[in-house]
């Protein structure tokens, strides 16, 4: 019993530490696995981070300021008065002053700037989370290309399987006809050498599948079997467009309401402020009796107002560019709306396009099949050569070769407009 909770206990540590590969994958997966993976998708969290801390310092921007100061300094002459003036008083300032003292700061009111500098920030943080999304969501046309491509060469990869085990079918009865005497051995090696051609280009189309899924692996960060199975959407007849769903179109909202915050911004920096002040300290001669020559402590206590009346223009002129740039942002958005709308005719007709195709696809693929299996009698029969029978076995690979190339593109033009216009999203 002891053996055997050792045993799970080892296999249960194994497989927390060395994950499985994974045997199937989705689009949907693999979007979050890359999202998640992916080093500027990452920074999301630092973004956060520095906002958290841009709304920390705005807060603490908002408590008083106190400083600690001294002041000295030796000057080559002082007030005076001259021997003769008749007055009853006598002037002895110092050449040299020195004055240490704390100063505290306090804005009472500051025009509403430090909530517009707060709106400001949360604005900006919102545009530039919602970037990353919009660079996160341009990104999947990567994972689409990848996934389409391995479906392509497994389907190229099974077609090749066929036509080797047809080749290697027709060269056992040739071989048996060799052995008898009636079939010439030329005519064994031309379907040997075929053979080996198609098994050249299966490797082939293996090493690209290991390719692209070492690809995949380095994008999503995810360890795949070697024999994964990708989940790729089928081809659906649409009966009606999906509507957009970009992460762009929130994004010039976003900035647009970015520029928003910004014009308050500027109505705050050109608002009155009103700020408290106090000062204390210690100086000689005194700070604030003209005729004490001692070190004396000191205070000093009020209340400052402040507006700036004569930047009304440049304020009217900032608003201007906040404008213009509110009506870039505008345009950017209807140029989007425009691209998104006008792919759908190229897309209806690409779609028709490669239906017409598909449906040539399959008869042609069915009676290259027929002419074929007419052939492999007659070979067997002796009434053709080989050559006549790899040329038309060939032909048959390249039809069915041309249908499912057409299919898998039919299905990626359906995956690139579906991401296009957000529907996955």
């Amino acid at each position: 019993m002891k053996h055997a909770f050792l045993a799970l206990c080892i296999l249960f540590c194994h497989v927390q530490l060395f994950p499985q590969a994974r045997k199937s994958l989705s689009l949907e997966e693999a979007y979050e696995a890359f999202e998640s993976h992916y080093p500027i998708l990452g920074s999301d969290s630092l973004v956060d981070r520095i906002y958290k801390k841009e709304l920390e310092k705005l807060k603490l921007d908002r408590r008083p300021d106190l400083f600690l100061q001294a002041e000295a300094r030796i000057q080559t002459e002082t007030v005076s008065l001259p021997e003769d003036s008749g007055l009853p008083l006598n002037i002895d300032l110092p050449l040299y002053s020195f004055k240490p003292f704390l100063e505290l700061n306090y804005a009472l009111y500051d025009g509403g700037l430090n909530s517009a500098q707060l709106e400001e920030k949360k604005a900006a943080w919102e545009v530039e989370k919602k970037s990353l999304e919009v660079e996160s969501y341009g990104l999947r046309k990567r994972i689409n290309q990848l996934f389409v491509g391995i479906a392509l060469y497994k389907a190229q990869a099974d077609l090749l399987q066929i036509s080797q085990a047809d080749l290697l079918e027709r060269r056992k009865v040739l071989e048996a006809g060799q052995q008898s005497g009636v079939v010439l051995e030329s005519e064994v090696s031309k379907l040997k050498v075929r053979e080996l051609e198609l098994e050249a280009q299966a490797k082939s189309l293996q090493f690209s599948i290991q390719g692209s899924l070492q690809t995949l692996e380095d994008l999503t960060g995810l360890e795949l079997d070697p024999e994964v199975e990708l989940d790729l959407p089928l081809y659906q007849n649409l009966s009606s467009l999906p509507q957009i769903n970009r992460p762009e179109q929130e994004l010039f909202l976003l900035q647009q309401n970015s520029l928003m915050s910004k014009e308050g911004l500027l109505e705050a920096q050109h608002r009155p402020r009103i700020q408290l002040f106090a000062q204390g300290g210690g100086g000689v001669p005194n700070p604030l009796n003209f005729f004490d020559n001692n070190f004396s402590p000191y205070g000093i206590a009020g209340i400052s107002f402040q507006w700036k009346l004569s930047d009304k223009k440049q304020l009217r002129n900032d608003r201007e560019i906040l404008f213009l740039r509110s009506q870039q942002i505008q345009k950017q958005k209807e140029t989007f709306d425009f691209n998104m709308e006008s792919a759908n005719a190229n897309y209806r007709s690409r779609v028709e396009n490669l239906d017409a195709q598909i449906q040539q696809d399959q008869e042609i693929a069915r009676l290259q099949a027929d002419i074929l299996s007419q052939l492999a009698t007659q070979l067997e029969n002796g009434i053709i050569t080989s050559a006549d029978y790899l040329i038309q076995s060939n032909a048959e690979l390249r039809a069915r070769q041309n249908l499912e190339l057409h299919k898998i593109q039919l299905i990626q033009a359906q995956l690139d407009f579906l991401t296009e216009r957000g529907a996955n999203r």
